[in-house]
């Protein structure tokens, strides 16, 4: 995974393929639920998700055995949002209950020019 960089008010759409740190292969993503929270760095310790800038739930995935999802950030999201540095994380909730998370990295919301 790397940084995501988007403009206000544009509308985000990315293919996330997960594997095992381990093996390297790739689980089934099958009644999982998989979670993208964006926080600011003064709500990283919050144990509330409420204190998210964006918090995006996915039950359905385009490829649940090859662990891969969509996940969509509507441009109407990033509108109330101040442009700025956040962070990120994926956690993933497996259909046994186990719980994944991946690192922690940079989200970048940037100030739109274009208004059309």
């Amino acid at each position: 995974m790397d940084a995501i960089n988007i403009k206000r008010w544009d509308d985000f759409s990315s293919v996330f393929t997960f594997t095992d740190t381990c093996t390297w292969d790739v689980i089934d993503l099958t009644s999982s639920t998989v979670y993208l929270t964006v926080r600011s760095y003064n709500t990283l310790d919050s144990s509330d998700d409420n204190d998210a800038v964006i918090s995006i739930t996915q039950t359905t995935h385009t490829d649940p055995t090859n662990w891969k999802t969509i996940i969509d950030i509507p441009r109407a999201t990033t509108d109330v949002i101040t442009p700025w540095g956040y962070f990120y994380d994926i956690q993933i909730l497996l259909a046994d209950n186990k719980k994944i998370s991946t690192e922690t990295w940079d989200f970048n919301l940037i100030q739109d020019i274009t208004k059309s």
